[in-house]
């Protein structure tokens, strides 16, 4: 299956297509991350109930080599590369399964019952200094951070106050900072040795839904999707907010104030969001127009932007081997429940 790049965008776009595969894996496919030590790549398939696993790819050929069955769904994941582990949050299921990438086994499952009532989980990111995970329990009143220890696996805190739908996170290690993003255009941040709330600002965005950081130039980078049923959902849950913008855009944001420094539109319906520091590049997928743009990160314009066979949610780098991986699902108002690919692209 081929992928085009989109109308108007130059030769390099071009140059790219001939560096692609794009593979058919499996249905109900999410998150992605690439182990350097296993020499693997691990996709995240929610597939049909009872059938939800770990997928490890060849990292060239985009094979399926194992398959890891999981108790519950599969849907963000979080790697501590160093420590061979794996956790993948369940989404509607409150609770973290724990995976030893190199045996290919589960072996532990993290309830998150007595503190998740009512939270989904979605987004993760571990702390390998700290011996941490962080999982934002995302809600329609109050959002909270969940924080486990990863030695004990065990919730050792909930942190309230992050306010509607809580999705995007972010980790500081050199100021130990952590960046919580929310549906109601804030960004919060936590000081990550008391785990107290230490700022919130509000942002020009609505639907901060993603967010990476960069630590050499102090900036978070945060997608603003744009998606219309927010407007429902606000109406209903947060019936005094009033939208800002119409998103499609992605956001430069002072790190330690939430200043907007600049926006640049993306595309439509941006997802998740990588900052590529050696090469100076921004990627964000685009699900409503299945592509994926390419931002050189000094000047925020765009480069580049590569049309897909299907809508491109979630991402990965092999920052060694300059290789991008994305994961590209059904498009919204298709049948859903087919088998969804995952595209290499060499960089």
């Amino acid at each position: 299956m081929r992928i085009k790049s989109a109308p108007g965008e130059g030769p390099e776009n071009r140059k790219r297509q001939d560096r692609m595969l794009q593979k058919a894996v499996a249905p109900g496919l999410y998150e992605i991350v690439h182990s350097r030590r296993q020499g693997a790549v691990f996709v995240a398939s929610a597939g049909a109930p009872g059938s939800s696993r770990i997928l490890r790819l060849d990292p060239d050929t985009l094979a399926v080599e194992a398959e890891i069955p999981l108790p519950g769904k599969g849907f963000g994941l979080a790697l501590d590369d160093a420590a061979g582990r794996l956790y993948a949050s369940g989404g509607t299921e409150p609770e973290i399964t724990v995976i030893d990438i190199a045996a290919g086994a589960v072996t532990a499952i993290i309830p998150l019952t007595a503190f998740g009532d009512g939270y989904h989980f979605r987004e993760l990111i571990a702390d390998p200094q700290q011996r941490r995970l962080y999982a934002p329990g995302v809600s329609f009143s109050d959002s909270a951070l969940h924080i486990i220890d990863t030695h004990s696996l065990a919730v050792e805190r909930v942190v309230p106050g992050l306010g509607f739908v809580a999705t995007g996170i972010a980790l500081d290690q050199g100021q130990g900072r952590i960046f919580i993003s929310n549906m109601q255009g804030q960004i919060i941040t936590l000081d990550r040795a008391t785990h107290k709330i230490i700022g919130k600002a509000e942002t020009p965005g609505d639907q901060l839904l993603n967010l990476a950081f960069d630590a050499a130039g102090g900036r978070i980078f945060a997608t603003d999707q744009g998606h219309a049923y927010f407007d429902t959902l606000w109406q209903e849950h947060l019936p005094t907010y009033r939208r800002k913008g119409r998103g499609n855009r992605l956001f430069e944001l002072e790190a330690a104030t939430g200043r907007e420094i600049r926006h640049a539109p993306v595309g439509v319906g941006p997802i998740a969001v990588l900052h590529d520091p050696a090469r100076r590049r921004i990627y964000v997928t685009n699900r409503g127009d299945r592509t994926l743009a390419i931002l050189d990160s000094d000047t925020f314009e765009l480069v580049g932007r590569v049309l897909m066979d299907g809508a491109p949610n979630s991402l990965a780098l092999d920052a060694q081997n300059a290789v991008l991986y994305v994961t590209v699902k059904t498009p919204e108002g298709e049948v859903k429940g087919g088998v969804e690919s995952v595209v290499r692209l060499a960089l």
